[in-house]
C-alpha cells in the first residue's frame, strides 16, 4: 500500500506542503508545483501558455493554472504561493499592508465570502480555479493603497482572462462556428447568383428596348412586334424577383441571429448548473452587483488588464526601467489588438516607437563615448544589449502599427457594410448620420451614400438590402 502511495506521489506534478497562512497564522495543505515537470510548447504574446506537455502522462488530468494561487480555507486570504512560502517576517512592507487591509475588512466583506463559498481547495476544477483568480484580484484591489501594487492588479486580471481562455475550448461551440462558416459560403454564392441573374435580366431588357427604339426610328419591325410581351415578361420577372430577394434577406437575418447566439453567449463551461444557481455565470452576476469590476468573460478581464497597465504608464512606475516599461507597452498593444481596440493599439505602438527610438539613440551615444575610451567593460556589454533590445521593440512597434492600421480599415469597412445592410429603410441623411456616429471615415461614408442614392433612382436594385 505504501509503495503504491509513493508511486502516485512521484507521478504527481506537485508535492503537498503544510504551510502557515501569512494572514491568520493557521496551517493548511497546499500543492506546490515541482520544477521541470512540464514543457511549454506554445506561448502567446501575452505570456499565456496555450499548449504544454506534462513530462509524466499521469499528470494530464491536472490544469497547469491550478497551482499559482494559494488559498487559506480559514480566513480566505488568497495570493501567489511566494507570499505563503515566506514567513511573516519575510514579507515586504507592501505585502504586509495588503495583509493588514485584508484582515481589517475580510470578516465583513460579502464579496470575499461569496467568491470563496464554493471553492474546493486545493483548486483542481475550472470553477474553483477561476474563483480563486477573482478572489486574489479583488483582495489586491481592496488594499488601502493598491496603486502601490498596481502591476499585480493588472497581472491578476490578465491571469483571469487566461483562465476564461482555457475554458473556451468546447466541441459544441466549434461545431456551431463550423456550421456558420459553411452557411456563409452558401449564402455568398446564393447572393452572387441572384445579383448576376438580376443584372443579366436588366441587361437583356435594356438591349431589347434599344433594338425596339432603333426599329421605331427607322420605321422597321422585328423586336417591336413583341414589345408588349417583352415588357410583360420583364415586369412579371421583377415582381417574382421580389420574392427571391425577401427569401435572401430572411436567410441573412437567420445567419446574423445564429452568429449573435454564438458570439454573445457565455463560455459553455460557465453555463452548467452551479449549486443553487442556474449556472456559474449567474453566480458571478449575483456577485457583480457588489463588485462592478468583476469580469464575466475573457474579453472583460482583458479590458480591465489593459486599463490597469495603462494606469501603470500614467503613474510612471517604470519610467527609470525602460526595458520593463517597453514590455508593458508590448502587452497593451497585443491585448488591444485582441480586443479589436485598434485605436488604443496604434496609440501605444506610436508611443513605444518614440520611446524605444529615443532610448536607442541615448544608448548609441553612450556607446560612442565608451568606444573613445577603448573600454571593453561590463557597461559596454550592457549598452550593446540595450541597443539590441530597443531595436527589437522598434521593429515590433512598426509591425504591429502597420498591422493594426490594416485591421482597423478592415474592421470599419465591415462595420460600414453591416450598418448599411441592417438599416436599409433609412434615408440618405439618416444613414449618413448613423455611419458618422460609428466612426466610419468620410471615404466609406461617401461610398455607401452613393450606393444609396443610386438605389433610390433605380427602384428595382433592392438586392443590396442583404
Amino acid at each position: 500500500m505504501k509503495n503504491e502511495q509513493d508511486k502516485k506521489a512521484k507521478s504527481n506534478p506537485f508535492v503537498e506542503m503544510e504551510v502557515t497562512c501569512p494572514a491568520c497564522g493557521k496551517r493548511s495543505t497546499h500543492l506546490y508545483l515541482k520544477n521541470h515537470v512540464y514543457r511549454v510548447e506554445e506561448r502567446e504574446e501575452d505570456l499565456f501558455i496555450s499548449k504544454y506537455h506534462w513530462m509524466n502522462p499521469n499528470a494530464n488530468q491536472y490544469n497547469l493554472y491550478s497551482f499559482f494561487f494559494w488559498h487559506c480555507p480559514f480566513c480566505k486570504f488568497t495570493e501567489d504561493r511566494n507570499v505563503f512560502l515566506r514567513n511573516k517576517n519575510g514579507n515586504t512592507e507592501r505585502t504586509q499592508k495588503l495583509i493588514d487591509a485584508f484582515l481589517k475588512k475580510s470578516g465583513e466583506d460579502t464579496v470575499i465570502t461569496l467568491l470563496a463559498k464554493y471553492v474546493k481547495y486545493p483548486a483542481l476544477d475550472f470553477h474553483s480555479i477561476l474563483s480563486l483568480h477573482l478572489l486574489a484580484t479583488y483582495i489586491q484591489l481592496n488594499a488601502n493603497e493598491f496603486e502601490e501594487n498596481i502591476e499585480k492588479v493588472a497581472r491578476y486580471f490578465l491571469r483571469t482572462a487566461w483562465i476564461y481562455r482555457t475554458g473556451k475550448e468546447n466541441i459544441e461551440i466549434k461545431a456551431q462556428e463550423y456550421h456558420f462558416n459553411e452557411f456563409v459560403k452558401k449564402y455568398v454564392l446564393l447572393r452572387s447568383n441572384a445579383v448576376n441573374l438580376l443584372a443579366s435580366l436588366e441587361e437583356t431588357y435594356q438591349w431589347l428596348k434599344e433594338q425596339i427604339a432603333k426599329e421605331e426610328k427607322h420605321h422597321t419591325s422585328g423586336w417591336s412586334k413583341y414589345s408588349n410581351i417583352i415588357e410583360e415578361v420583364y415586369q412579371d420577372s421583377i415582381e417574382d424577383f421580389d420574392k427571391i430577394l425577401k427569401a435572401i434577406q430572411t436567410y441573412n437575418s437567420v445567419g446574423i441571429s445564429y452568429k449573435k447566439d454564438i458570439s454573445s453567449g457565455p463560455d459553455n463551461i460557465t453555463q452548467a448548473r452551479f449549486h443553487e444557481f442556474e449556472s456559474y455565470l449567474d453566480y458571478l452576476i449575483s456577485i457583480q452587483k457588489l463588485w462592478q469590476e468583476l469580469p464575466l468573460n475573457e474579453f472583460m478581464a482583458t479590458q480591465r488588464a489593459v486599463y490597469y497597465y495603462q494606469r501603470m504608464i500614467l503613474l510612471k512606475i517604470y519610467q527609470s526601467r525602460k526595458i520593463r516599461l517597453f514590455h508593458i507597452y508590448k502587452l497593451i498593444i497585443f491585448l488591444s489588438e485582441k480586443l479589436a481596440d485598434y485605436e488604443t493599439g496604434i496609440k501605444y505602438a506610436d508611443q513605444l516607437l518614440t520611446e524605444a527610438s529615443r532610448f536607442r539613440n541615448t544608448a548609441n551615444r553612450r556607446k560612442r563615448n565608451l568606444s573613445k575610451l577603448n573600454e571593453e567593460s561590463d557597461e559596454m556589454i550592457s549598452v550593446e544589449n540595450y541597443i539590441k533590445k530597443s531595436g527589437e521593440f522598434i521593429e515590433f512597434a512598426k509591425e504591429k502599427r502597420s498591422r493594426m492600421f490594416t485591421l482597423k480599415s478592415e474592421h470599419y469597412a465591415k462595420l460600414a457594410e453591416d450598418i448599411f445592410t441592417q438599416h436599409r429603410d433609412l434615408g440618405v441623411e439618416g444613414l449618413k448620420e448613423m455611419l458618422k456616429k460609428a466612426g466610419i471615415d468620410d471615404n466609406l461614408i461617401r461610398k455607401y451614400i452613393a450606393i444609396k442614392e443610386r438605389e433610390n433612382k433605380k427602384g428595382i436594385f433592392q438586392i443590396f438590402r442583404f
